[in-house]
């Protein structure tokens, strides 16, 4: 009976220990979903979210590198925290739709973390 309630109080203290170092494997790293656009830049671009219809705007002076546009960042984490959503990526090019991409996207307790989604488009 003994030996039964140590093991049992171990496997708790374990699971205890083990939802501890889940809480301290989030990292300062700074998520961002974005696809790379093979052509000629973009002179605009907007996600929507597809359930809500809102419209997200990501700062284009955050774009990594030419050709590299951001859908979703984590400052939406908490938004999507422990589900997904589906977005649409659209990218103009002056009046012109150019890029119309569909994305699903979830979040944990850290991060936003691509599902779906085309990473690279030819124009």
């Amino acid at each position: 009976m003994k030996t039964t309630r140590f093991i049992t109080m171990g496997a708790l203290a374990l699971s205890v220990l083990s939802a501890c170092n889940e809480e301290l494997a989030c990292t300062m790293e700074f998520k961002t979903v974005a696809v790379d656009i093979n052509g000629p830049n973009l002179t605009s671009y907007y996600t929507l979210n597809r359930g809500t219809g809102d419209t997200i705007r990501i700062d284009q002076n955050n774009v990594p590198s030419q050709g590299v546009y951001p859908i979703l960042d984590d400052r939406f984490q908490s938004m999507l925290e422990g589900r997904s959503e589906n977005f649409r990526f659209e990218g103009w090019i002056n009046d012109s739709l150019v890029v119309q991409a569909d994305y699903v996207i979830e979040a944990d307790r850290c991060h936003i973390n691509y599902v779906s989604g085309p990473l690279q488009i030819t124009l």
